[in-house]
């Protein structure tokens, strides 16, 4: 929480670091930083939409996670007959309009008014977690892990470097 309130996870100009803890890697000879918390090789700003109060609501009072198991419940038989493996599952599966109405309804029912604003931002974020905590239920928790991350600014670029020797030697293999 520190870290946020001083703005170290919105720009990398604010991330502390303690140049009397300094030390080098045995074997490649990267300059590392004690002290407590993780300095980053590449530095990706932390995306705050995500913590929009409405979607939050839902998700601290169960609703989605209840949706998600009444919804498995009554669905399973369909979903593992349409989806035999994960790659049809994540090839064809969306969430529709009419599953995201009946989470509202839910929250309404729990006492979480609609938040209409919130919710049209939010909405690719909250089908994306339904469509995860279906394929765990359905699949594993890696496939859960597959979904979620699929966008993530963060692994995203650290999969581009891993992927481009030079980039990840530059900024990895030695300093």
């Amino acid at each position: 929480m520190n870290r946020i309130t001083h703005g170290e996870m919105f720009n990398a100009d604010s991330i502390v670091v303690n140049d009397s803890l300094k030390y080098k890697t045995l074997f490649n000879k990267r300059t590392v930083y004690g002290g407590g918390g993780i300095v980053p090789d590449l530095f990706v700003p932390m995306d705050t939409s995500q913590y929009y109060l409405y979607y939050n609501k839902l998700r601290r009072t169960n609703v989605v996670y209840t949706y998600i198991l009444d919804y498995m419940d009554q669905n399973r038989e369909t979903l593992t007959k349409d989806y035999p493996d994960f790659a049809r599952y994540e090839q064809k599966f969306e969430v529709s309009d009419q599953m995201i109405g009946t989470l509202v309804s839910e929250g309404i029912k729990q006492g979480i008014e609609k938040d209409d604003v919130s919710l049209k931002f939010t909405l690719p974020m909250i089908k994306k977690e339904v469509k995860a905590l279906i394929a765990r239920d359905l699949f594993s928790r890696h496939n859960f892990y597959q979904i979620i991350n699929s966008d993530d600014n963060m692994i995203l670029k650290a999969v581009d470097i891993i992927k481009n020797q030079k980039e990840y030697n530059a900024h990895l293999a030695s300093n």
